[in-house]
């Protein structure tokens, strides 16, 4: 008990495992009573919201006794044990150590028929396991994508935001995508960009971004009802929500009947405003969308000016290096456009791309040495998506 709460204190949760308690604690889990079990369950888990702390909890064998309580344990150590597992996938080098314990079965079972809170603390871990690359087909294998729609359209606001993160991370492979549209997300997805709160916002967007990145989504999301809501984001939402409202237009923009209708909805005005007024990245996303929506001919009235670009080469000139390089991808996309390349050109955008082509770094020497090969070029460029 005495350690439960000198590691609610961030000041202390570091020297406490130090000093050899998380060695303690996962032996008095391992053979202690019930009441024993429960005081080292709370200590381990408040020792864990020290993101320094996670691997040692983990070597420690606390992972193969969280498993066991997942399985066998009452609903409140099955919920304290996914909330610790939860803390401890926060740690990428974690992540084979846990799915080779055995977590994903139980973890999926526990979103499927825990409380309010065991669902959320399971998809969260689950969320973070999903994010290593290579646990995707396996997670989405195991049965996981239904009742995280099913948390989705029935869960409280962190729920829901943990099933679209999870999602996302999920989708974010090719071979899951299309076992997440059949099983409903869009429609889960879009209604959480209709009614969630900000953060559960935006990973909806990112969610329906990387689905969209797969061709054969692109319509059925589209026709979900999602563009107006995008458009909405785009013109009212915060910065992050913005950018990712951008990101998911670029995608959807690379189909060609998508492209009339999300100019018809009213994006390329809040897009041309985000392109001059949005951090690093919402420009990016935003001149890759404006990319993609000036491809069809139907559009002709998409055009930019000087004005519209300049902020792109102020970052160019005076950003710092992350900057200096989104600013020359953006730069690259727009120029694969013949009727962007005047207001590159006019907003003064060859001295900084030559420059950072001859001093920057690998990165930027690319990207600018390829804006510039765009602007000398009136190749037809091709669709372009993203994925986050």
């Amino acid at each position: 008990g005495a350690l439960k709460n000198l590691a609610c204190n961030a000041d202390t949760q570091i020297e406490i495992a130090r000093t050899g308690a998380v060695e303690a604690l996962v032996q008095l889990l391992r053979t202690g009573d019930d009441e024993g079990c429960k005081e080292a369950m709370a200590a381990l888990k408040n020792l864990a919201s020290a993101n320094e702390n996670h691997i040692q909890i983990a070597r420690s064998g606390a992972v193969e006794l969280l498993v066991r309580l997942l399985k066998t344990g009452s609903d409140a150590e099955r919920t304290q044990a996914a909330e610790v597992m939860w803390k401890l996938a926060g740690n990428e080098d974690n992540h084979i150590m846990i799915v080779d314990a055995g977590a994903v079965e139980p973890l999926v079972q526990l979103l499927s028929t825990g409380d309010a809170a065991g669902k959320t603390w399971a998809a969260g871990a689950l969320k973070n396991l999903a994010g290593n690359t290579d646990n995707q087909v396996t997670i989405a294998c195991s049965g996981v994508v239904k009742p995280l729609v099913d948390l989705l359209s029935a869960g409280d606001a962190e729920g829901k935001t943990q099933a679209a993160w999870a999602l996302k991370n999920l989708a974010s492979n090719t071979d899951n995508q299309t076992l997440i549209v059949r099983s409903g997300a869009v429609k889960a997805l879009v209604q959480l960009l209709r009614t969630g709160d900000d953060e559960g916002c935006i990973e909806a967007m990112a969610a329906l971004t990387n689905l969209a990145s797969a061709k054969e989504n692109r319509i059925q999301i589209a026709q979900s009802g999602v563009v107006d809501l995008l458009v909405y984001r785009l013109r009212t939402g915060s910065n992050a929500a913005k950018t990712q409202a951008a990101g998911t237009l670029w995608n959807l923009a690379g189909n060609e009947d998508n492209q009339i209708m999300i100019v018809r909805d009213g994006a390329l005005e809040p897009l041309v405003h985000l392109l001059k007024t949005g951090d690093a990245a919402g420009k990016t996303r935003a001149a890759g969308a404006l990319t993609n929506l000036a491809l069809n001919t139907r559009n002709k009235k998409i055009d930019l000016c000087a004005e519209d670009v300049q902020p792109l080469v102020q970052l160019l000139r005076h950003g710092d290096d992350a900057c200096k390089t989104q600013a020359a991808g953006a730069l690259r996309i727009l120029a694969s456009v013949t009727q962007f390349q005047m207001a590159i050109k006019g907003a003064g955008a060859i001295e900084p791309l030559q420059a950072l082509s001859q001093k920057g770094d690998v990165d930027q020497k690319s990207e600018a040495r390829k804006a510039l090969g765009n602007l000398e070029s009136s190749a037809q460029p091709q669709i372009r998506d993203i994925q986050v």
